[in-house]
């Protein structure tokens, strides 16, 4: 039984070729084997032939594990004589013994006396075949064999690499046919998925070779560099840039690249921080000044009804502040006297100053409420305060009163070792010279009490008509006279009282306004009758 071979991966054949010496001098071999899709081959066969005038010769070819999908039934029907082979499945699945099986008898095939022939053929599988075995028949009739051997793994040729980021990864293959693997970490699939820096190894094995891979993965990293806002260097002292990274190169405005550097001047200075996958820059403003100063300002008064708010002034920002009260803000709210202080802590040294806050009552003043006034008159407003207090008026007056004649928002302000101020507004309208009154029940009973109805109008009217009308829209009462009045009875006579109820009255007048301007009046109104 011949030896046989198992094969290895598509993508690394070549050309496979057995060369063998077939009854006398024909030469048969196996050529150009190549992948035709993901898991199909072709198998190009190049195979001579000759006899002498004795004897006859033949092949065989065996493929196992590979499922045929076409391959040919004759070599070249054109050939005179005609030569033909026998297709023959073996005994196994997916085997194929094509051509003249082995034998120890004549098997006639290729006619004695014709000479060397050579022709082409090609097979067609759905998988490389595990094992193959091409024969020949010598002049004797003994059938010799040769195995087709299998390449070798081919060489794992991993090369150090660079991944650019925390998120990238690395997909390393080595898929070989009916082979093991046995990676860095002890794992044994056939891929492996870099996702950090490290060094990774693997070792991959069939039943016919070995071979092995290694490869150092290197990460890197957008570098962060933060050299500050503008800096001040205290009394002119020199400042350390700090730019470093772990990994990265540098680049400063004076050509170093030293991850840090030390600035003694004032000015602008940058960096450029850099690996073989990023490169960012930053700059900073140095600022050569003295010591720094924290100030509150000069005392003040703090007076009743009021809020203070203490701001501490500083040169140099970037520092923090403590307050006498413990805050820490830049500021303080004050709510009663007392002396105040705070402190500046920052890179040049601490620095402090306080502030007194004394207690001032707040005088009262009140002008009274916003109030109407008669267009023609004049109005005079007359706070109420402390009269021994200096007081200012809003048109710069400073009497005890402002007497004022058009509309407006007045104000007035009053002093002491703290102020206060008020306003009031003062609205100038046309006012009715002739103001009237008309009640809106009378009760006439004799009782001596709301026995007549009539209008009350502060001024002598002319035209002047009143009239009285029941729910009917009968008249019951009418008079020229603004004096006479209405005692519950229809007409005149007195003899007919009017029932209780509700009765429509209608007023009409000429009068005059705060101008002097007459104008007619006409209003109407309902009034109860009770008894």
């Amino acid at each position: 039984m011949p030896l046989r071979y198992y094969t290895s991966l598509c993508l690394f054949l070549s050309c496979i070729s057995l060369r063998l010496m077939a009854c006398d001098e024909s030469m048969a071999s196996l050529n150009n084997i190549s992948c035709i899709g993901a898991n199909s081959y072709a198998f190009e066969f190049d195979m001579c032939f000759g006899s002498n005038s004795n004897n006859n010769c033949g092949f065989y070819l065996v493929m196992e594990d590979a499922e045929f999908v076409d391959y040919p039934d004759v070599f070249d029907s054109t050939v005179n004589p005609p030569m033909s082979i026998e297709l023959n499945v073996g005994s196994t699945v997916d085997s194929l013994v094509w051509g003249i099986p082995p034998c120890t008898g004549t098997s006639p095939f290729i006619p004695a006396g014709i000479g060397i022939e050579c022709y082409t053929f090609t097979v067609t599988t759905d998988g490389y075949p595990s094992y193959w075995e091409l024969g020949g028949q010598e002049s004797g009739g003994c059938w010799y064999t040769q195995p087709m051997p299998p390449p070798p793994i081919p060489p794992i040729d991993f090369a150090d690499t660079l991944l650019c980021g925390s998120d990238a990864t690395l997909l390393l293959d080595v898929s070989w046919p009916n082979a093991t693997y046995l990676w860095q970490d002890g794992s044994t699939a056939p891929t492996f998925l870099v996702s950090e820096a490290g060094d990774y190894a693997v070792t991959v094995t069939d039943p016919c070779s070995t071979n092995s891979g290694e490869m150092e993965v290197e990460y890197q990293f957008l570098p962060t560099v933060d050299l500050g806002d503008t800096i001040f260097s205290c009394g002119g002292s020199s400042i350390l840039l700090d730019a470093y990274f772990q990994g990265a190169d540098y680049l400063w405005q004076d050509g170093s690249d030293a991850n840090f550097f030390i600035a003694e001047a004032l000015g602008w200075y940058w960096v450029e921080v850099f690996n073989d996958c990023y490169s960012v820059t930053d700059s900073v403003y140095v600022d050569l000044i003295n010591a720094p100063s924290v100030d509150l300002g000069e005392d003040q008064l703090f007076c009743s009804g009021e809020s203070l708010t203490l701001t501490a002034e500083v040169d140099i920002t970037g520092g923090s502040f403590i307050w006498s009260d413990g805050s820490t803000g830049s500021s303080l709210e004050v709510t009663e006297a007392g002396t105040y202080s705070v402190e500046y802590i920052s890179d040049c040294g601490t620095v402090s100053d306080e502030v007194s806050i004394d207690y001032g009552s707040t005088p009262f003043i009140n002008l009274g409420e916003d109030t109407v006034a008669c267009v023609g008159n004049n109005f005079t407003i007359v706070p109420d305060v402390d009269s021994t207090l200096p007081i200012i008026w809003s048109d710069g007056s400073n009497g005890p009163s402002l007497t004022v004649s058009s509309s407006g928002t007045y104000w007035a302000e009053v002093s002491s070792s703290c102020s206060n101020r008020d306003s009031i507004l003062v609205d100038f309208s046309v006012c009715d010279a002739c103001l009237y009154v008309v009640p809106n029940s009378f009760s006439p009973n004799y009782d001596g009490l709301n026995d007549d109805f009539r209008p009350f109008i502060s001024c002598n009217p002319s035209n002047y008509t009143f009239q009285i009308y029941d729910r009917w829209g009968v008249e019951v009462f009418r008079t020229n006279d603004p004096m006479s009045t209405w005692n519950g009875f229809y007409g005149s006579t007195n003899t007919s009282a009017a029932e209780v109820g509700l009765f429509v009255w209608v007023l009409k007048f000429r009068g005059t306004d705060s101008t002097g301007t007459e104008s007619d009046i006409v209003e109407k109104g309902q009034v109860l009758l009770l008894r």
